[in-house]
């Protein structure tokens, strides 16, 4: 069968556009969840991967413990409006302009990664109402290893939901914006007091020291399970093993090379700061079971439990984190099966 000039030609042009289109970079978007509150954590996962013959280059700096810093990026969201969210003060700067680094090259079949908060955190509450949202990822590529040129880019989108608090949440919201009104300027944390609560204040307070106060009135928002997720208590992170001997984890924890009566004053203060974290904590857990940090505060409430004269309900919560899967599931499972093979121990 003979095959006419003119067909070999398209067939020609359609395997050269082929070939054009596959190479480009393949984009995926993973958010720790697509439904949040106002000024809940979320992160969002970029994934670069080359899934072309040849390789692709990317801009952004190798650095010595072997990770690469994608640079020459955009990430911004979007409202059901076509509204661009407001972006991040510092986005210039963590986005870097990138042509002052050397290409990198994505071989085929090789990816990168990058993780940054979903690109929402430099708003006021009313600039981020309720409802439905697109995140834009795009990035700058070549296809060639010319210095400072991206000629191609490269797009990729999701969508994600501001869901609408209530509940503990609502409250949350509400005393925080009580709590600016009713406070001396003084105690302000920002200098405009008009302005509406921001992305961060849901968390860090507008009000020194509303905060701690929040998490004992409102101890099942979800707002509250990240104020006890971060800082860390004293002691909450240590092994589980110290509380096979509790009381002497406690003395080597408050000693200071002080006196006794020191020690003791040391251990007191400690417990009685365990006390006041183990309250809003139990009932924080009990309310939110599937928090995304939960198996870490469940440790942190075992070691509560333990360290202030409570082991019978420590092993209860160390044998539910058992259950659980990761790092702290090993630990306690790990803890409880030493603790049953040792004599003279309640398993």
């Amino acid at each position: 069968m003979k095959i006419s000039q003119s067909c070999l030609v398209c067939l020609a042009v359609l395997l050269l556009a082929c070939g054009t289109t596959a190479q480009e970079p393949a984009i995926t978007i993973r958010l720790d969840t697509d439904s949040f509150l106002f000024g809940q954590p979320v992160w969002a996962t970029y994934t670069v991967s080359n899934p072309s013959q040849t390789p692709l280059y990317l801009s952004g700096q190798s650095k010595s413990n072997g990770t690469f810093n994608l640079l020459l990026w955009a990430a911004q969201a979007f409202g059901a409006d076509g509204k661009a969210v407001p972006l991040h003060k510092d986005y210039a700067k963590y986005v870097g302009e990138g042509n002052s680094f050397p290409k990198r090259a994505l071989a085929p079949g090789e990816s990168v990664t990058l993780s940054q908060p979903v690109p929402v955190t430099d708003v006021t509450i009313d600039e981020l109402p309720p409802g439905s949202y697109q995140l834009v990822f795009s990035l700058n590529y070549s296809t060639d290893a010319t210095p400072r040129t991206w000629e191609k880019e490269a797009e990729a989108r999701t969508v994600f939901r501001i869901s609408k608090p209530g509940g503990e949440d609502a409250e949350w919201l509400n005393d925080l914006k009580l709590g600016i009104l009713k406070a001396d300027k003084k105690d302000l944390l920002r200098p405009d007091r008009q302005r509406p609560l921001g992305w961060y204040e849901i968390l860090e307070g507008p009000v020194q020291g509303i905060i701690p106060e929040m998490v004992n009135q409102h101890p099942t928002s979800t707002y509250a399970g990240y104020v006890l997720w971060s800082p860390i208590r004293p002691m909450t992170t240590n092994r589980l093993e110290c509380l096979n001997d509790p009381d002497k984890a406690l003395r080597d924890y408050a000693f200071r090379g002080g006196t006794e009566e020191n020690t003791l004053a040391g251990i007191r203060q400690t417990q009685e700061d365990l006390r006041a974290y183990t309250k809003p904590l139990g009932l924080f857990l009990e309310a939110h079971p599937e928090f995304p940090h939960a198996q870490d505060l469940r440790k942190r409430y075992a070691m509560c439990l333990g360290l202030t004269g409570r082991m019978s309900d420590a092993l209860v919560q160390i044998a539910t984190l058992a259950k659980g899967t990761g790092r702290e599931a090993d630990e306690a499972k790990a803890f409880l099966e030493a603790r049953s093979a040792s004599p003279g121990k309640k398993p």
